[in-house]
C-alpha cells in the first residue's frame, strides 16, 4: 500500500466512522486489507476505495480482526 493510498483510506475511515489512524498503523491496515481484497476478490486497494466511495460496499460483511 502506497503512502497516498493509506492517507486516502484513513481520511475515508475518519469521515465515515470517526476513527483516526496514525502513520504507525499502516502495516496493520495493509495486512488486514490484503485479506479483505483476497476474500472479496477485489483486485487492488484503489478498486476497494472506488467501491466504498461510490457506495458499492463489498458484497459480504468484512471482518478485519484476527481470526
Amino acid at each position: 500500500m502506497e503512502a497516498d493510498q493509506y492517507q486516502r483510506f484513513c481520511a475515508l475511515l475518519e469521515k465515515r466512522s470517526g476513527i483516526l489512524l496514525g502513520a504507525d498503523k499502516r502495516y496493520l491496515v495493509e495486512t488486514r486489507l490484503s485479506r479483505v481484497l483476497r476474500d472479496q476478490k477485489i483486485e487492488s486497494i484503489d478498486a476497494l476505495m472506488g467501491r466504498l466511495l461510490n457506495g458499492r460496499e463489498p458484497a459480504r460483511p468484512v471482518r478485519l480482526s484476527r481470526r
